[in-house]
């Protein structure tokens, strides 16, 4: 790509609007609501990776709030992330 060159792609590497949805969810640290398909999509093509489980609590005192609810993490790789970055400051302001 050359300086100053603006290369406008509508989908991030190919990806389907859900699979890009999931990503930017995931970019920002947010916990994706989304099908388990698209989640090992995106690990097949190394977009993201999976770590240790996270375990979250109730907010009441009762038994059931102090068992855990284990929580799938995902992270995108330092690569993948600048890639991004740079991907998104390519759009239109619009969008």
């Amino acid at each position: 790509m050359v300086a100053g060159e603006i290369r406008l792609t509508k989908n991030f590497r190919n990806l389907t609007n859900a699979q890009q949805k999931v990503l930017g969810d995931i970019s920002i640290g947010q916990i994706p609501f989304c099908s388990p398909k698209t989640i090992q999509i995106l690990l097949a093509k190394g977009l993201i990776e999976q770590r240790p489980d996270k375990p979250i609590y109730g907010k009441g005192n009762s038994p059931i709030d102090r068992i855990p609810l284990m929580v799938a993490q995902y992270e995108m790789p330092i690569q993948i992330h600048i890639e991004w970055c740079q991907w998104c400051a390519e759009q239109p302001d619009n969008e």
